[in-house]
């Protein structure tokens, strides 16, 4: 019950609003105006007149103040009905006085009016009103058997009060199938807006997709271009092999990284593709992974790469958003580190997050620049230390997932080096109900 009130007021609210509202009240102020030129020129500035032109008062001052703002539209039409409809009725009393009065062209002119006034604000106002108006109809149907004195037939009274009776409930029906019209209106303007909403998301992971395939793509591809040119300088048959042994691998490598992140996106839930996907995996094999997609870059460039993460750490988390971090990370570590050094990736864990970290023994980043790096904010490409091509679009992809899953991003300048840490929650099941709340997922 509560429900339907509160749709009948929305509705109503939104009257105000409605052209037909104007031209409804417009009508009625024609209709009297019509008839006051009528009763004016029939018997001049008469009772009838007068009543007449105190309606046509009476509605407009309504209709002025509305467009004020002083009152709603459904206080003017309430006004204007009753002031109808007590005008038209109460006349009578002193219509039966003339000689020439006649009582049927009268009674039946005054039921249409009422038949209209109850169909209209049982459809525009509420529905009890119509109540009202019949139950006022059948009072004003005794007074007129009374002042007619059996003058009119019993069988027309009846037949006239169910018409009004009947053009009051037809209005009920047609507020309430306004009302179920205009629901399903918003129901389905919320369901497209949501639509509009999934296609957004779809259309950001999709771009992000893009993105991330086309930025880790360029890893292996630069490697055998790399490769390439080490190839032509050989001299001896061996670093020949060494180096197709070394392309051989990178093909591999960027073979299996486009069928792992073409995998990662059909495992996307068809109807959310950016859900959280939650899975336990052990940390260090991944890391193990990730560096030997690198192995021909770490070989060309004679780094050494250590896993020093902790051999039993799992983390549940989603591995492929993972391995995308992890390769963004250790790619950078790779691209600025001079020939000879270290990469290291270690782990951590507290309380609230998994830790894990990629150290280089690069040069250190300005403080501005390592600002915009952290908050994922878009910086010029820098080339590595052996003149490797950067988009300066790596980070802002890793801190874009981080963001998704509540995570961190962390770069700092060490005494000798610099270290990129990630911070994984520990419990992302209620992260990921969260966002699913909030509808982020």
């Amino acid at each position: 019950m509560g429900k339907l009130v509160s749709r009948e007021l929305e509705f109503i609210r939104g009257l105000g609003h409605h052209q037909l509202f104007s031209l409804i009240i417009g009508v009625m102020l024609l209709g009297i105006s019509i008839n006051f030129i009528i009763e004016y020129n029939l018997g001049g500035l008469s009772e009838f007149a007068l009543r007449d032109l105190s309606m046509l008062m009476v509605i407009s001052t309504a209709y002025g103040l509305y467009l004020l703002r002083k009152i709603s539209a459904r206080n003017v039409f309430v006004i204007a009905v009753y002031t109808i409809v007590l005008a038209i009725t109460l006349s009578i009393v002193l219509r039966v006085q003339h000689p020439d009065f006649v009582f049927e062209p009268y009674y039946i002119k005054v039921e249409l009016i009422l038949i209209v006034m109850s169909f209209t604000i049982g459809v525009f106002v509420q529905p009890w009103h119509k109540l009202i108006i019949v139950v006022y109809n059948i009072l004003f149907t005794l007074l007129c058997a009374i002042l007619v004195n059996g003058g009119y037939p019993t069988s027309k009274f009846f037949f006239y009060v169910m018409l009004v009776s009947a053009a009051g409930y037809f209005g009920y029906v047609a507020f309430k199938n306004l009302l179920r019209l205009n629901s399903q209106i918003k129901e389905n303007n919320l369901i497209i807006t949501q639509a509009n909403k999934d296609l957004k998301h779809l259309n950001e992971f999709k771009d992000s997709l893009f993105k991330i395939i086309g930025h880790d793509l360029r890893s292996p591809i630069f490697q055998i271009v790399s490769l390439l040119e080490i190839l032509e300088e050989s001299k001896t048959e061996s670093e020949r092999q060494e180096c197709l042994d070394y392309m051989r691998v990178a093909a591999n490598n960027a073979n299996l990284l486009l069928e792992d992140l073409l995998q990662w996106a059909k495992e996307r839930p068809n109807d959310n593709p950016g859900k959280i996907v939650v899975e336990e995996f052990n940390i260090h094999d991944l890391v193990d992974k990730t560096l030997r997609f690198f192995k021909p870059a770490t070989a060309k460039k004679r780094l050494y790469m250590i896993n020093a993460t902790e051999h039993d750490q799992k983390v549940a988390f989603d591995a492929k958003t993972m391995e995308t971090i992890l390769r963004n990370l250790i790619s950078n570590a790779i691209k600025f580190s001079p020939s000879g050094e270290v990469v290291s990736v270690i782990s951590q864990a507290d309380d609230e997050y998994i830790k894990v970290s990629v150290r280089n023994n690069g040069e250190s980043i300005d403080s501005s620049l390592l600002q915009e790096l952290e908050t994922g904010s878009p910086v010029m490409g820098t080339r590595g230390t052996d003149n490797e091509k950067g988009t300066g679009s790596g980070l802002g992809i890793c801190k874009r997932l981080l963001d998704r899953y509540k995570g961190k991003l962390e770069i700092r300048n060490l005494e000798n080096g610099i270290m990129a840490s990630v911070y994984v929650p520990k419990n992302l099941d209620s992260i990921g109900q969260e966002l699913a709340l909030s509808g982020i997922s």
